[in-house]
């Protein structure tokens, strides 16, 4: 008898916890909707338009290719204009950023520009902008004149593009069309030995390429020289990567984000930054994969300064199965206590901020994934019933 009342209290009090969690899990959780004119209605609106009022840096951190989720962002971008944002931080290199912004500024489509290599690739030029919701995104930053700043590494999918750029501004004088033939039908060839879109030798083969290699000794000028630099980098970042180390690519867009900051700031003091990154990236802290990320360093520069950042982690729960057509919770068994609320018809955001104060205040243990999240983000956002993006092609 004395074990089976024991059994008892534990789960009496098993479930005083539980509901307690539940409770302070629901009063954080808002709810908002985008309406056919793009306007967001609701409390969660209210949330994230305030925030995106009162921070200097505001930080998504996305799971790619969502239709819901970039289309979000590009109903974003007036409110951010509106509240004086001047940048948009994305996961492309530096080259492909003024490319991208260039084709914008001259009115081109994007698929014009990728038609000719995504033959030999199979993906999109830059590795990102490669679907429509994300080229709609392209086209508000040029309207609303918003600068694209990109830290990352020129992407794997990108390198021809780039052979092409650098043969373009090379003195045609002192480098020979045979050999720039030779080198990009090297290239190709390295892309067509990939096994599901992907040759992990290709970047140490293109480094250790005589051709290659002679060809960018001969294209080097004034126009060429940042290129070829950062052509070799990503080369470099990348090869490492295949290998197992991710720290060069942390470093590397920690670089690039500072040199774009202080550039901006010697224009205008005031700088205020859009950030949308994959989750990963964006962490406060150590990152899931125990690194600390760029998240992290615009975290700690906003503390310096006495600025305010915020952070999102973005995710579906319920997509849309491309082929029955029939929405699917693909939600994780860890997050089904935090995603409780979440519904399919609306978007759902849990204010992480408030989870943490009302814990405090009620004396309530939150279990260690929630904990977790809040560590690492200010909020999360799950969108409604959702499709992937569509692919340019």
């Amino acid at each position: 008898m004395k074990k089976y009342i024991s059994f008892l209290l534990m789960m009496l009090t098993y479930y005083s916890f539980s509901q307690q969690n539940d409770e302070i899990i629901q009063k954080s959780t808002y709810y908002f909707s985008i309406d056919t004119k793009g306007i967001l209605v609701g409390d969660g609106a209210d949330f994230i338009k305030n925030k995106i009022a009162e921070s200097h840096f505001f930080l998504i951190g996305e799971q790619h290719n969502i239709h819901a989720i970039e289309t979000l962002v590009s109903t974003l971008i007036p409110h951010f204009k509106k509240n004086g944002y001047q940048n948009y931080v994305t996961e492309i290199g530096p080259i492909s950023a003024n490319k991208l912004t260039e084709l914008k500024q001259n009115s081109l489509p994007l698929k014009s520009y990728y038609s000719k290599y995504i033959e030999q690739t199979n993906l999109p030029t830059f590795g990102f902008f490669g679907t429509k919701e994300e080229e709609k995104t392209l086209e508000l930053l040029n309207q609303y004149n918003i600068n694209l700043w990109g830290i990352d590494f020129e992407n794997y999918s990108s390198y021809l593009a780039l052979i092409d750029e650098i043969y373009k501004n090379a003195d045609k004088g002192k480098i020979s069309k045979e050999l720039y033939k030779n080198v990009y039908s090297f290239i190709e060839t390295e892309y067509r030995k990939g096994h599901n879109n992907y040759n992990p030798e290709l970047m140490n083969h293109i480094l250790k390429s005589q051709h290659v290699n002679q060809f960018l000794i001969a294209a080097k000028n004034d126009r060429t020289s940042s290129l070829i630099e950062q052509f070799k980098l990503s080369l470099e970042i990348n090869h490492q990567q295949t290998l197992g180390f991710w720290q060069p690519r942390v470093d590397n867009m920690k670089k690039n984000f500072a040199e774009y900051y202080h550039t901006q700031q010697i224009e205008d003091r005031d700088v205020k930054t859009f950030v949308k990154l994959g989750a990963v990236h964006i962490a406060r802290g150590t990152s899931y994969n125990g690194h600390l990320e760029i998240g992290n360093m615009i975290y700690e520069l906003a503390n310096i300064n006495q600025l305010t950042s915020f952070s999102i982690i973005m995710f579906p729960r319920y997509l849309v199965n491309s082929e029955t057509k029939k929405v699917e919770d693909v939600i994780e068994q860890e997050d089904m206590e935090i995603l409780h609320y979440t519904t399919p018809d609306k978007w759902t955001i849990i204010n992480l901020g408030q989870l943490q104060e009302l814990s405090i205040q009620n004396g309530i243990k939150l279990s260690k994934d929630i904990l977790s999240y809040i560590e690492k983000y200010d909020a999360i956002i799950i969108p409604p019933a959702t499709k992937y993006s569509e692919i340019i092609k």
